[in-house]
């Protein structure tokens, strides 16, 4: 008896220190842990948005990005952030980037009665001022605000082809749009049918579109390189 009660003990003891040395029983039960990835910082892009000196509240602000890269990514569009001015017409919006790199931005501003004939755009290394500007669409007539440098202006006539010749269609909205969709400028036809729009790039520009409800799908030109660029674009009845 006294044999086999030993015989217990020291079998109860080595499956014991087996159970201590086997690597599944020493295992994680819960698995790995996954890497957690670096946070990218955001930068802060901030400005005032106005008509003349006059400074605009509740404008709502849409920032697209074009990620740069030095080496090892591929450039990308992507959706910056959103905001509102308050009541000087101030905004500051956090950019969030993909990655550490530095990024292209596009900026617009929307407020009812209002447009944005002048792309408003910058690259951003660090935190980075951007003032946008507006105009009252009772003053389209009479603005005509200038391209800065590297920059032009892009004009034309908004119309439509009839049995008696072309006619100018007034109240179509004009634009540019980037990749993924995103308008960075935009403007109304006058009475004339005519349109400006101010910032746009000195290479060759596509996307370029007029739209007016009761007419078909918005027409798309392209602007040929240049310092300035008229293009006049034909939209169709439905």
């Amino acid at each position: 008896m006294r044999t086999l009660l030993v015989g217990v003990i020291c079998l109860t003891l080595l499956v014991a220190a087996c159970g201590r040395n086997d690597p599944i029983a020493s295992a994680n039960p819960t698995g790995p842990t996954a890497p957690v990835p670096p946070t990218v910082p955001s930068l802060i892009l901030s400005g005032v948005v106005a008509e003349n000196g006059q400074p605009i509240d509740n404008a709502r602000l849409e920032v697209s990005g074009l990620q740069s890269c030095s080496s090892g990514c591929s450039s990308r569009q992507f959706n910056a952030g959103s905001g509102m001015t308050d009541a000087a017409g101030r905004y500051r919006i956090d950019i969030r980037r993909p990655e550490e790199a530095s990024a292209t931005v596009w900026a617009i501003a929307r407020r009812d009665g209002y447009v944005q004939q002048c792309v408003a755009t910058t690259t951003m290394h660090t935190d980075t001022s951007l003032d946008l500007r507006l105009t009252a669409m009772a003053n389209l007539s009479a603005a005509r605000p200038p391209s800065g440098p590297g920059s032009r202006t892009v004009s034309g006539v908004v119309f439509e082809a009839t049995p008696t010749g072309r006619q100018p269609v007034e109240g179509a909205g004009v634009g540019w749009e980037t990749l993924l969709d995103f308008v960075v400028t935009e403007t109304v036809s006058d009475a004339a049918g005519r349109y400006l729009l101010c910032g746009l790039p000195l290479g060759q520009i596509v996307g370029l579109f007029a739209s007016k409800r009761g007419y078909g799908n918005a027409s798309y030109a392209s602007v040929e390189p240049g310092i300035a660029g008229a293009v006049d674009i034909e939209i169709i009845r439905r």
